[in-house]
């Protein structure tokens, strides 16, 4: 059961996921440590407070004028090459702005099989 489906109406709630699924894993030691649940914790609250949109409705809402909606009927102009393999290409109807989306990553990521990266190796990384 996923927090969209318990929670349909307050996408906010959906950014907690990652959180929830990493400490009810089966093994402990896939579980992280406290601290790594914090950084994940702060780096969860920092996403909400910034306001971005839960994985799930990116594709929907312009990023960047948060006004328009993106649609992919025109987006893909490439001076006569193919659209590229595994990607999406979204335009924003109101700013304009383009957008390109690498189908696989957004996939697992909304599957909820966890994001495409590991987070203790991103908070790794910092």
């Amino acid at each position: 059961m996923s927090l969209q489906s318990i929670f349909p109406d307050h996408p906010v709630t959906w950014h907690l996921s990652p959180i929830l699924e990493k400490t009810i894993e089966e093994k402990a030691y896939d579980r992280p440590t406290p601290e790594t649940a914090l950084e994940l914790s702060e780096k969860i609250y920092s996403v909400i407070e910034s306001g971005f949109p839960p994985i799930e409705l990116v594709g929907k809402q312009c990023a960047v004028c948060g006004f328009g909606e993106l649609t992919s009927e025109s987006a893909w102009v490439a001076w006569g090459k193919g659209r590229p393999e595994g990607l999406a290409y979204f335009e924003c109807n109101h700013c304009g702005f383009y957008f390109a989306q690498n189908k696989s990553k957004y996939d697992k990521s909304v599957e909820r099989g966890g994001p495409a990266f590991s987070w203790i190796e991103r908070l790794g990384q910092q």
